[in-house]
């Protein structure tokens, strides 16, 4: 009886990476960035969610940073600009601790600088983004 032959496969070959997600960013060659790591797709998650307004997703009015709002209405102050930014990343982005906030404003230009710094599974990142009126 002829013995049937022992094939090892490696996982990684026969099962190519699949995507965790799409990058909120469209500079690639395709229509969507796919994001491949859990780091990417966390960073693309906190760039919606810091630049979506609220009211602006159907079905879940509460969702967004509503950064824009805040930061060029003149009662607001920074403090609570990065309260209300924490506290919606915790709830809609699980998994993420920030470690520090940092808003700096420009009034005569009409900018600010967003700077989060924060963990997933131990790994510290840094998010920038610059926002205009």
């Amino acid at each position: 009886m002829p013995v049937r032959p022992i094939y090892r496969i490696n996982p990684q070959v026969a099962r190519p990476q699949r995507a965790l997600g799409i990058s909120v960013l469209y500079n690639g060659n395709g229509v969507f960035n796919q994001t491949i790591t859990t780091k990417d797709q966390v960073k693309s998650q906190l760039i919606n969610y810091v630049l979506t307004n609220k009211g602006e997703r159907l079905f879940d009015p509460n969702f967004g940073g509503d950064i824009r709002r805040m930061l060029f209405d003149p009662t607001t102050n920074v403090d609570s600009i990065i309260a209300t930014l924490e506290q919606g990343i915790l709830e809609y982005v699980p998994g993420v601790i920030i470690n520090n906030i940092t808003i700096n404003t420009d009034p005569d230009s009409y900018t600010a600088n967003l700077i989060i710094d924060y963990s997933i599974y131990d790994q510290k990142d840094l998010l920038n983004i610059n926002i205009t009126q």
